[in-house]
């Protein structure tokens, strides 16, 4: 399967459910007035609203809205340092 025109490893594209799947590439989060639209404004609100780095009024944090929303296992856990025994790492976990 092909993810913003690179292949996926299978064993990503086989734990991803078929509703997920048909759902990538819409991009409800932009859509004005969609709830996650909604709900994605109200998080970048609060913080560029509340959040300030120490040198003024510079986000302190990056917006990355373009970005896969399929994951490897290594970026998943590997890359955040989730050991290979974690409970999160379950098959049957949805993470």
């Amino acid at each position: 399967a092909e993810w913003n025109g690179k292949d996926s490893p299978p064993s990503v594209v086989g734990k991803t459910s078929p509703a997920v799947l048909e759902r990538v590439g819409r991009n409800l989060h932009r859509l004005e007035g969609h709830p996650l639209s909604i709900l994605r404004r109200k998080i970048y609100d609060f913080f560029d609203g509340h959040l300030e780095s120490h040198v003024g009024p510079t986000p302190v944090f990056a917006k990355y809205d373009e970005l896969s929303p399929v994951v490897t296992t290594s970026e998943n856990f590997d890359s955040l340092l989730v050991p290979p025994d974690h409970v999160c790492r379950s098959a049957t976990d949805t993470y």
